[in-house]
């Protein structure tokens, strides 16, 4: 499929492994220059060594997004690598008792939902 998106810049947050990486994997295969990010430096530098092995340009940056000063720093890094962002791919998740419910979505609070 060609998505027209072939030199564009995608930030990828969770790109260390499942959705966020098979998201790189398929925005890497349309030709997309990759930001990866993840909390973990370890398996994002293994996810950006995998994925280099494709004809892309691929830079990872390990931030913990839900932290503004690390958010802020991020998208300094891709546009200082890759010369800007075209494409955000916003995945992160929240896990804690908060979320040990069907319910709890609807009951979170503004704090955690703030941080999400």
């Amino acid at each position: 499929m060609d998505l027209k998106l072939a030199g564009k810049v995608a930030l990828i947050t969770g790109s260390s492994r499942g959705i966020g990486l098979a998201t790189a994997k398929a925005l890497a295969a349309e030709g997309c220059r990759l930001m990866l990010s993840a909390r973990s430096a370890e398996p994002l530098a293994e996810a950006a060594a995998a994925l280099r092995t494709s004809t892309v340009d691929v830079a990872a940056h390990a931030a913990d997004v839900s932290e503004p000063d690390e958010a802020a720093g991020l998208v300094q890094a891709a546009v200082a690598v890759l010369g800007g962002i075209d494409v955000l791919i916003n995945n992160v998740a929240v896990a804690g008792e908060e979320r040990a419910s069907p319910i709890a979505p609807m009951m979170i609070g503004a704090a955690l939902w703030n941080g999400i």
